[in-house]
């Protein structure tokens, strides 16, 4: 079985942007605009790999993979709490 996300240069293209601006917005602690761009961008990639025949599991690991990047400053933010 061939990966859509993959095969497709629009969705890794899509996903790429929106990972490299959730870096940015997680690391430079831009604000809220940055972060909503970013979601926006994962969203609408997202729904346009799901139209192009990619399967729930291939979105789903790539939405895992940005909500982890979204919860480290909540982690590191803990600290011996």
């Amino acid at each position: 079985m061939e990966s859509v996300i993959f095969s497709s240069p629009y969705i890794l293209c899509g996903y790429a942007v929106a990972l490299v601006l959730s870096v940015v917005a997680v690391a430079k602690k831009t604000g809220f605009a940055l972060t909503a761009i970013s979601l926006f961008i994962f969203a609408a990639t997202s729904t346009y790999a799901l139209i192009s025949g990619a399967t729930l599991t291939e979105v789903s690991v790539c939405a895992v993979v940005f909500f982890i990047i979204y919860l480290i400053p909540a982690w590191r933010g803990r600290g011996d709490k």
